[in-house]
């Protein structure tokens, strides 16, 4: 079966996100798409923050973010977490989703999948 060819723009590079979701993963991450399937470009899922032009020092610090819920997050359900290292992780985390969408600008949606709130984060009022 012949691979389906990835949306491009008119100048042949591969079609950007609209909608990015950050999100916390197992060996994976942080970065989703989550673009509606007919905006979305070569790749369908995970997104690559430095092919999207996102700064060195937002990638290190999301990819670290990342890493750390790898590190402290458990696999056994009843363990207890420490709740002040929880909250400020949340936290980093919003903060990086709001420099997300400060350097993606306006065309691209950013979403932060680890609290509560579902609404964009440009439509939230900042940390």
């Amino acid at each position: 079966m012949p691979r389906r060819r990835p949306p491009t723009e008119d100048d042949g590079t591969p079609r950007r996100p609209t909608v990015v979701v950050l999100m916390a993963e197992h060996g994976g991450g942080p970065l989703w798409n989550r673009s509606p399937r007919h905006q979305r470009g070569w790749n369908d899922y995970v997104v690559d923050p430095v092919e999207l032009g996102v700064s060195p020092g937002l990638v290190a610090a999301m990819d670290e973010w990342n890493d750390e819920y790898g590190r402290h997050s458990s696999h056994d359900p009843d363990a207890p977490e420490d709740p002040v290292t929880a909250a400020a992780w949340l936290r980093r985390g919003l903060t990086l989703a709001y420099r997300l969408q400060q350097e993606l600008g306006e065309d691209v949606e950013v979403r932060y999948h680890d609290d509560t709130d579902e609404r964009p984060v440009r439509g939230r009022r900042g940390p």
